[in-house]
């Protein structure tokens, strides 16, 4: 998300003091309508299902497997192997076309470059074949929703087509081949052929002194206990923790780089060059290269038989409670809900921006390390972190 106007879902104000070399502070402001999941308070959980996913303009499809596995919870339900496989599998593609969008329009603004709407198009519109596929005209996001799909081979062409269009429009070879990747030398060598935005971007950092630009390193957000996380959201503080969450008093770190660091690739570009702009950026095409394989797992999946809806004591929350966590492009999602006879009692979201985006995180600790000789050095090197770190919101950055 560049810089710009904040709509409906508000935006983020990025202040950085500067002398001229260093910079010297940092401040980071938000004006999301945090409290917006509000409205849905004396609302059918129908309504609430229906909504949820219209208010979103990114990840819209991970906000509605979390509403949904959140109301599953709270009614003492949870969705079978073939329903979980369906609604993550959906979720992937998401990513994907998130992942494929930040490099093909983000990158290629950053390298002054035309974007290329094309392969977001393409993966948009293999999005909905899947979709189509798995269910028909069914809502997936709906409590007890399953695929209807009974031959799962139908859904290979398609991942094929998934692989094609990554290849062609970002690894130029195999996502295979390029997973294979294991040093900074073989990443160098196939960023300096330059046949994709993504390799461009790549050499880009490098050649240019980027690639350890930003280097910020915090606590991977862990598995979030159930438990303790409805604690953190019942109490009386619930909105601080919301708008600025810390756990076991760390500002952790979500999103795609956390998701990666066991990757192959990540030891050595961590060793050579920090937490920079260039491991960051490898990380969100490392995941996107496993996307495909990922994908399989989950068609085969599909294939096994299992039950759907089968009751759930799992929680151990109250009753009427429930919350999910859904790994989304930017990070982890989190959605809790009370119901009360299907209506809705309450409703709370917690995003990944809030996490990464803290006055405190990860994007601070960076942009409190830049160096700059000029305002427009400054500025083109703090855009590109706030890229590398990704908000859902747009942002406005301002250098005094």
């Amino acid at each position: 998300m560049q810089a710009g106007s904040g709509g409906v879902e508000g935006q983020l104000m990025i202040s950085l003091a500067w002398d001229g070399d260093r910079v010297t502070g940092v401040d980071i402001r938000s004006s999301r309508p945090l409290q917006m999941p509000r409205i849905f308070a004396g609302k059918s959980m129908d309504y609430l299902l229906g909504t949820v996913p219209l208010l979103f303009s990114l990840c819209g499809t991970a906000q509605a497997c979390a509403a949904v596995t959140a109301c599953e919870r709270a009614m003492g339900q949870e969705a079978g192997d073939r329903g979980k496989a369906g609604r993550a599998l959906l979720v992937l593609l998401e990513t994907a076309k998130e992942h494929a969008w930040r490099i093909n329009h983000g990158w290629a603004e950053l390298l002054g470059e035309r974007e290329q709407p094309e392969p977001v198009a393409r993966l948009i519109a293999l999005m909905s074949r899947f979709r189509a596929t798995l269910y028909g005209e069914l809502n997936p996001f709906l409590p007890d929703s399953a695929p209807v799909l009974e031959q799962p081979d139908q859904l290979v062409p398609l991942l094929a087509q998934l692989e094609a269009i990554l290849e062609e429009s970002i690894y130029s070879g195999t996502v295979a081949g390029w997973l294979t990747l294991d040093s900074c030398d073989q990443l160098l060598a196939w960023a300096s052929a330059g046949e994709s935005v993504a390799a461009r971007f790549i050499d880009h950092l490098v050649t240019e002194r980027l690639a350890s630009v930003g280097s910020a390193h915090k606590r991977a957000l862990p598995v979030l206990d159930t438990g303790a996380l409805d604690s953190h959201l019942a109490a009386e503080d619930a909105d601080l923790f919301i708008a600025r969450p810390t756990w076991e008093g760390d500002s952790c770190e979500t999103g795609p780089f956390t998701r990666m660091l066991e990757q192959p690739l990540m030891a050595p570009l961590r060793r050579e060059y920090g937490d920079g702009l260039l491991t960051r950026a490898t990380a969100r095409l490392l995941e996107l290269a496993t996307i495909p394989g990922q994908v399989k797992v989950l068609v085969d999946r599909l294939a096994l038989d299992g039950a759907e809806g089968v009751a759930s004591g799992s929680q151990q929350l109250a009753p009427g409670r429930g919350i999910a966590q859904v790994e989304a492009a930017r990070g982890r999602l989190v959605h809790r809900v009370e119901l009360a006879d299907e209506m809705v009692a309450g409703y709370q979201i917690l995003a990944p921006t809030e996490w990464n985006f803290h006055p405190n995180g990860v994007l601070a600790q960076g942009l409190a390390a830049l160096q700059a000789g000029s305002e427009e050095e400054l500025r083109h090197q703090a855009r590109m972190l706030i890229n590398a770190i990704d908000p859902c919101v747009s942002f406005e950055l301002k250098i005094n």
